[in-house]
């Protein structure tokens, strides 16, 4: 199983320093891949996650209106910024996932308790290792 495209766009402009903060990305991403993570505790042969998108890039149904990339894109020169979120996205990838941890317990010191997506959707799991049911038969 592999998640190919997960992201959200939200207003993320940069400051005057040129540094673009965007923490609620961050955190939609964080409760995303703790819940990938929880999900692959669980069992589930997850293979890869792929956040959407790298850049900011035209959209379909939006033209130019959202932007869903951790890296900034200044549509008039081309210069590519990276968001705060593509330096967290980095440093889960770069720890092997130990970032989340972190980025929990920061959240869990700092958090009013009102963040949907800080926490994983995936349900406390009962028992030590909840598997889904089979639902064909082995292969003959």
């Amino acid at each position: 199983f592999y998640v190919t495209e997960n992201g959200a766009a939200f207003y993320d402009p940069p400051r005057a320093d040129g540094e673009i903060d965007d923490p609620l990305r961050i955190r939609y991403l964080a409760g995303h891949l703790r819940a990938a993570h929880e999900a692959i505790r669980r069992g589930v042969d997850l293979r890869g996650y792929f956040a959407w998108s790298f850049l900011d890039n035209f959209e379909w149904s939006h033209g130019y209106s959202k932007r869903f990339g951790i890296v900034h894109v200044d549509y008039a020169t081309q210069k590519r910024t990276p968001k705060a979120s593509a330096r967290f996205y980095s440093e889960v990838i770069r720890t092997n996932g130990a970032a989340l941890a972190a980025s929990m317990r920061m959240r869990d010191r700092t958090s009013t308790g009102s963040d949907p997506g800080a926490r994983s959707r995936v349900p406390a799991a009962r028992g030590s290792r909840a598997r889904p049911k089979r639902t064909r038969p082995r292969g003959r």
